[in-house]
């Protein structure tokens, strides 16, 4: 009977450091996504801060001459698809489409 009973101790003992463990690990994953999070964050801002440079850089460009004017409202007419876009740039609406 001795003999079950540190078995059964061994098992309780196993199953709790096993129970701590899978604690640990979860505090390790929630670490591991927060820090993930943090930099695809700190990604985003800088491609955002990239993207507003190179565009005041582009406008400032096209201020230089009419050539260039007339080649970046050519490119921007061509890059707003969605008219709330368009509309910042007081280009014309596109026309609705139609649902199906």
């Amino acid at each position: 009977m001795a003999y079950d009973e540190t078995k059964d101790e061994r098992l309780k003992k196993l199953l709790e450091k096993r129970k701590a463990i899978d604690a640990k690990r979860r505090a390790l994953d929630a670490r591991i996504n927060a820090i993930q999070n943090q930099q695809t964050q700190r990604d985003k801002k800088l491609e955002d801060r990239r993207m507003i440079i190179a565009g005041k850089a582009m406008a400032l460009w096209a201020r230089r001459s009419n050539a260039n004017a007339a080649i970046y409202h050519a490119e921007i007419d061509a890059f707003c698809t969605r008219n709330i876009d368009r509309e910042l740039f007081g280009l014309k609406k596109l026309p609705e489409k139609e649902k199906a």
